[in-house]
């Protein structure tokens, strides 16, 4: 008897157990904590911008989506299910993903199967969230020669999206339980670029000749655009993960997601390592595209970043920079000269020919510093005191820092009075006899200093990858 009674309340002790663990459905099926499951994932269109072309291509505006690694992660963040798409899996029914009820979220990234699978399936090295971004941050990096024109090899948008799985129990809306046992959901997510895209456009006023003109005439000291000069990327980061702690879809501009590696990455460029801003073991860099010989008209330039949540320039925010030539590197002659007709270089030719002293040599070299050839960089900070501040919506609607997602329109213009015959960079009237009163060099040559030249202005627009519109004028 006393067997038979321990057996008993054994028996009643694992019901028990079972419904603490189990919830029994209208069916009389039940459900567990990790019990087999199937998630289907469904990855809702892409809706491109209205018009305009993509950074890089200059084709269309979205890149294609040519394929997707799904992977499920439970609350560890380890992952417990995986899919591949070969073909594009935007739209459509949806793909099924074996996992378990103990799935609490799903991600999405495209374009990237090459990255993250072997033998189509997902890469069994890769076993939870942290080497999932790790692969990411080691691997994919922005491409391309004269600027970033892809975040891949193949130059395709990276685009990511994870959302939350939710309930698993039976009887919770898009639950069903196979007789078998087998809980079955359905997940609706949006695929957003991991990456940010600027789209410049430089406009040069009517007034602007080509460097070629320019230094073939008499006005060698105007403003111009030489073989080294364009636009110029600083800071631009290289590298990004691809989640956080905070789901991808529950993005906002006042709570981002910054999902920057620590350290940051630069693109490989043009060192600048002279420049203030610059602290020992930062690497900063420009991505360059040419404006040689530019003369009046429009220039487009198309970028991929990656965000970068610098908000000042002691951090090392990305920076827009267009640097040109401003000045004259004058021949100040011969130390001896002592008469008409001896070396005075440019300033002989304004021998007085009353017989007046010639400028003496170490005035000419005075006058030939103050007019000599320098980089002229005029900036845009891309940062919410900076750019942000200028919008027309404020601070709230750029955010801070350049973020994933958003596409920057950004459209410089330099005016004519930058060049103005009579202004304060232009000096035709070489060589000079009397010791003269220069004006300041027009614009930083330092384009890690905030402050910008007084003759700059900025109205920038935010519209909804996410474009914003920076409109700068010169």
């Amino acid at each position: 008897m006393k067997s038979k009674f321990f057996m008993a309340a054994l028996a009643v002790a694992m019901i028990f157990s079972a419904c603490n663990t189990e919830e029994i459905d209208n069916g009389g099926n039940t459900i567990g904590q990790g019990e087999a499951a199937t998630l289907k994932v469904s990855i809702a269109p892409i809706t491109p911008r209205a018009g305009g072309a993509n950074p890089g291509s200059n084709t269309t505006d979205m890149l294609p989506v040519s394929e997707a690694t799904i992977i499920v992660f439970d609350a560890n963040d380890d992952v417990i299910g995986s899919a591949v798409v070969s073909s594009n899996p935007v739209g459509g029914s949806g793909t099924a993903v074996e996992t378990t009820t103990n799935a609490t979220r799903v991600l999405v990234v495209t374009n990237l199967n090459g990255l993250l699978t072997t033998g189509g399936a997902l890469n069994t090295s890769l076993t939870n969230l942290a080497q999932v971004n790790e692969r990411v941050v080691d691997q994919v990096r922005l491409a391309g020669t004269a600027g970033p024109t892809g975040a891949t090899s193949t130059s395709l948008v990276v685009l990511a999206g994870d959302v939350a799985v939710g309930s698993w129990a039976a009887g919770t809306p898009g639950v069903t339980i196979d007789p078998d046992g087998t809980a079955n959901k359905s997940v609706n997510l949006a695929i957003r670029p991991i990456s940010s895209k600027l789209d410049v456009n430089v406009t040069l006023g009517s007034a602007f000749q080509s460097a070629t003109v320019i230094e073939g005439g008499s006005s060698p000291g105007l403003l111009r655009f030489k073989s080294t000069d364009g636009v110029r990327i600083l800071n631009a980061v290289s590298q990004t993960k691809v989640i956080g702690a905070t789901p991808f879809a529950n993005y906002t501009p006042a709570g981002f997601p910054w999902l920057v590696p620590n350290p940051k990455a630069y693109f490989q460029g043009m060192n600048t390592s002279g420049f203030v801003h610059n602290a020992g073991g930062t690497v900063q860099t420009f991505l360059a595209d040419p404006m040689a010989n530019a003369a009046a008209g429009s220039y487009p330039f198309h970028y991929y970043l990656f965000e970068n949540d610098a908000e000042v320039a002691t951090l090392f925010p990305t920076i827009l920079v267009v640097q040109a030539t401003w000045g004259w590197d004058v021949n100040v002659g011969s130390p001896t000269a002592v008469a008409a007709g001896d070396d005075f270089g440019d300033f002989d030719p304004f021998a007085n020919a009353s017989g007046a002293a010639f400028l003496d040599y170490a005035t000419r070299v005075a006058v030939a510093a103050q007019l000599a050839e320098k980089k002229i960089n005029l900036n845009v900070h891309m940062t919410s005191a900076i750019a942000g501040a200028l919008t027309t919506g404020g601070v709230t609607e750029y955010g801070a820092g350049i973020q994933r997602g958003k596409a920057y329109g950004m459209n410089l213009t330099l005016s004519n009075d930058m060049i103005d015959v009579g202004g304060d960079y232009w000096f035709p009237d070489l060589p000079i006899v009397d010791y003269p009163v220069l004006p300041p060099t027009p614009g930083p040559t330092d384009p890690t200093d905030e402050e910008t030249d007084a003759n700059l202005t900025v109205v920038v627009t935010v519209q909804n990858w996410v474009p914003v519109t920076i409109d700068k004028e010169w």
